[in-house]
């Protein structure tokens, strides 16, 4: 995976609802192999796929799940998949999956976030009294080990998502909001604060936010922009609501939801030094390659110039691209009931596709 998503969310996605059957997370978990977790009303089925073959993806083994979602430590082979209360551990070597339990979690696992060599996780009792943060070392994949657990404040239900951004964490929290705090090298993490914006629809929406000019950024439900740098907060309309974001050479991307694409120098007060307004339907993400390459879906998928964003390339993937991500040399889209299209970089030619199925998220 060559797309700087190990960096702090570099695209944002606009998802299905949850109860769509189709491919629900998806993951590279060692160099040609990618491992996708599909939802069904049979129940869950978890997929190891060789990718070596962009053009004929094969479905090695598959092996059914009640997993909600995956991470992989270190693209080493070695996956990770909530299941309940467990973390489980699947081993990818001679193209297999293993199958023990590699952690028991207090609560009912809701998220995963997964840096190298160690895991959040978001969970909660049953039926949503409580909830908790784990933070795991996960530098022996075989055998997770507990580093600490922050107790969410009272009535904290419905965590969607975590991001581990190294001393600090944000989490979707539902109708509690967006939740931060501190998780110290050694230390017991603290909660700092929260932001809940009482505009409706904040309490299924998952957290857009990046780090770029030393501030971090957030989108609220209503498409404001919110950065915090330090003790300092503030808020930046963009001039339309904002429903994606990245970064770019120490610059800002924001998508709205108009279909325009906004470079911003990032400050208390950001300045535009690039725009363009015709992608065609709102953004609903953007992924940047580590060369600084710049890829967007707006409906279309558009492969745009650094500085200008100038057109490079257009494609008009059946379905609509709701998610992207670069992959190789090649950006691969989740294109709704299309399912997973890989399209080449430099030309935007289509070079493979993977089930005709519902894919809403490619990493």
């Amino acid at each position: 995976n060559t797309s700087r998503r190990g960096k702090p969310a570099l695209s944002a996605v606009i998802q299905p609802a949850a109860s769509e059957p189709g491919f629900v997370d998806v993951v590279h978990v060692a160099p040609g192999f990618a491992a996708a977790l599909e939802h069904g009303p049979a129940g869950g089925t978890l997929h190891l796929i060789d990718v070596r073959n962009p053009t004929q993806p094969r479905v090695l083994e598959s092996q059914p799940t009640d997993a909600i979602t995956l991470a992989a430590p270190d693209a080493g082979g070695m996956l990770l998949a909530a299941h309940g209360h467990e973390m489980i551990r699947f081993s990818t070597s001679a193209n297999r999956l293993a199958y023990p339990t590699a952690y028991t979690a207090p609560q009912s696992i809701t998220a995963v976030h997964q840096r190298v060599g160690r895991a959040l996780i978001a969970c909660e009792k049953s039926g949503g009294t409580g909830a908790a943060l784990v933070l795991l070392d996960t530098q022996d994949p075989t055998a997770p080990r507990e580093l600490a657990v922050l107790t969410m404040p009272e009535h904290t239900r419905g965590i969607v998502n975590v991001i581990d951004q190294g001393s600090e964490f944000f989490a979707a929290a539902g109708s509690a909001g967006l939740i931060h705090g501190y998780l110290p090298v050694g230390e017991t993490p603290t909660i700092t604060g929260t932001y809940a914006p009482q505009s409706p629809g904040n309490s299924s929406a998952e957290p857009v936010q990046i780090f770029a000019g030393g501030t971090y950024w957030t989108i609220d439900s209503a498409g404001m922009l919110i950065w915090t740098r330090g003790d300092a907060t503030g808020t930046w309309w963009s001039g339309a609501a904002a429903s994606a974001l990245a970064t770019v050479d120490d610059h800002l991307l924001v998508g709205r939801v108009d279909g325009s694409l906004l470079k911003v120098q990032p400050g208390e007060t950001p300045e535009i030094v690039a725009e363009r307004g015709d992608l065609g339907g709102a953004v609903t993400a953007i992924s940047v390659s580590m060369d600084d390459q710049i890829a967007v879906s707006a409906g279309s998928l558009w492969r745009l110039e650094p500085e200008t964003l100038d057109t490079l390339w257009r494609s008009e993937p059946p379905g609509s691209a709701r998610d992207i991500a670069w992959i190789d040399n090649g950006i691969a889209a989740a294109c709704g009931v299309c399912g997973v299209r890989i399209y080449d970089a430099e030309t935007g030619t289509l070079r493979g596709t993977w089930r005709e199925d519902f894919a809403a998220k490619v990493y």
